[in-house]
């Protein structure tokens, strides 16, 4: 008997502990704030997850209600009611059957996590899957440099078209090619603030944004207006159509840190009508990507994409103040497989600034005055193909192969390959200062079969090509 209690004792022991250690697991498994062995996850390692998941409504038929259809559909951007947003929310933007016009900014208000970003969008369904064009208030175009006679709208034009501010975690999607349009603005097509971080953007037009101004009766584009106005990190494009505005497609002067400009286009579209051959506005930047401020920064990717043509310069990263010493050094610079045909200068850092660890790789780029204007280490140049233009390579290259050239000046002996014709399908030997910017947009830089620079150079090769690439058609 005394035996029989005894093991029962022993029994019940285990038992109790068996579920002690069961009840234990149990708790550690669902408590995300708990690490457990073996998995890395710490608790500031679990990100926070979204018990909202709501999808919101803008149409300008909506009741401007409650937003959560779209017959209560907010009937404005500036009716969004950024109180009940949430992250991991969804915000659809109503298109109409062909175009949905807006007027107001969509100011974002509120930002969203890693796990759970705020994701506005042009809706996709029939009948609302037209094109969302967020329009600033100046029908009239700007004017082209020495423009006599212009007449300059003011009254009822908005600064920005969209102000993502200084939120995270943000995604605006057009959903395809030219989903969104942002036009007629006074300042910029998109703006952000310093501590704007892991946002991301795609699918958008963004043209005719920013102002004029009158000097000895003569009317020009203000330096200033810009396609999207740069500032914080990890922020990403893709699927960007942007020009013909006032000043440069991208710009920042308070810096930035690891920024992608992928799939996109930067271009200026328009032409000066007394000077052919020249951008509407060769009298102020137009440059691709401008970074003239924030000190020394890091990290930026170009990728598939095409800039030109009517640019000033298709990249000029960095700036040097004589009686205040560097003002931005941008260093970690990534450009590969995009087509550059820019009149001026299509690569540029910047004079006197020695950027560091620059790699372009499969470039082709069509040039008349500068091809590439770096100088500082570590700086690559590979497998690309380059027609016309000074190279500037005070300090040498890191390291240079595979390349192409023809017809260039400058640090030729710095590119190391072939000096050879790549023998385009069309022949720009003809093209000068004065051939027409259309003409330029409509070159195929595709190489011949007989080209000695077979496998070099950019896959895309004309605006033609990159259009059905990203359009699917």
């Amino acid at each position: 008997m005394d035996v029989d209690k005894k093991f029962l004792g022993i029994t019940a022991g285990i038992v109790t502990v068996i579920l002690i250690v069961a009840i234990v697991i149990s708790w550690v498994l669902i408590n995300p704030r708990i690490s457990r062995p073996g998995t890395g996850i710490t608790p500031q390692q679990v990100s926070p997850i979204s018990n909202s998941g709501h999808t919101y409504y803008v149409s300008k038929t909506g009741n401007n209600t409650s937003g959560l259809s779209w017959s209560t559909a907010w009937d404005e951007l500036n009716q969004i009611k950024w109180s009940v947003i949430q992250p991991g929310d969804t915000i659809l933007l109503d298109g109409g059957s062909t175009k949905m016009v807006y007027t107001t900014t969509l100011t974002v208000g509120k930002s969203g996590t890693q796990a759970a970003p705020i994701n506005i969008k042009r809706a996709k369904e029939s009948g609302r899957n037209g094109k969302v064009v967020i329009f600033g208030g100046r029908s009239m175009p700007l004017p082209y440099c020495g423009q006599k006679n212009y007449v300059n709208q003011t009254t009822g034009v908005t600064d920005n078209g969209i102000d993502v501010g200084t939120n995270s975690w943000i995604s605006i999607d057009g959903m395809n090619w030219g989903g969104i349009v942002i036009y007629g603005h006074s300042s910029d097509g998109i703006n952000f603030d310093n501590n704007s971080s892991n946002d991301t953007l795609r699918n958008m037009e963004i043209y005719d944004n920013g102002s004029a101004f009158q000097s000895a009766g003569i009317w020009q584009p203000q330096t200033a207006g810009h396609g999207v106005f740069l500032q914080g990190s990890n922020l990403t494009f893709e699927q960007m159509n942007i020009y013909d505005n006032a000043d440069d497609a991208f710009n920042s002067e308070s810096g930035i840190s690891n920024l992608t400009i992928r799939r996109s286009w930067l271009h200026i579209t328009r032409e000066d009508p007394t000077q052919a051959g020249l951008p509407f506005n060769q009298c102020v930047h137009q440059d691709g990507i401008q970074i003239f401020g924030g000190g020394v920064q890091s990290g930026v990717l170009i990728e598939d994409s095409v800039f030109g043509p009517g640019l000033k310069e298709g990249t000029i990263l960095g700036q040097l103040l004589t009686s205040s010493g560097v003002q931005a050094t941008v260093n970690n610079v990534i450009i590969r497989n995009t087509l550059f045909m820019n009149k001026v200068i299509n690569i540029m850092g910047y004079p006197q600034v020695k950027e560091k660890d620059w790699r372009i790789d499969h470039v082709t780029a069509y040039s008349q005055l500068q091809a590439i204007f770096l100088e500082g280490s570590g700086n690559t140049v590979t497998n690309s193909i380059f027609y016309g233009g000074q190279f500037y390579l005070p300090d040498g290259l890191a390291n240079s192969s595979g390349n192409c050239q023809w017809h260039t000046t400058g640090y030729t002996a710095s590119i190391i390959g072939l000096t050879a014709d790549p023998s385009f399908v069309t022949d720009v030997a003809p093209f000068n200062e004065n051939t027409p910017l259309v003409q330029l947009a409509n070159s195929n830089f595709a190489l011949q079969a007989t080209s000695p620079c077979k496998g070099q150079g950019s896959s895309i090769t004309s605006v033609a090509q990159f259009l059905k690439m990203v359009t699917g058609s």
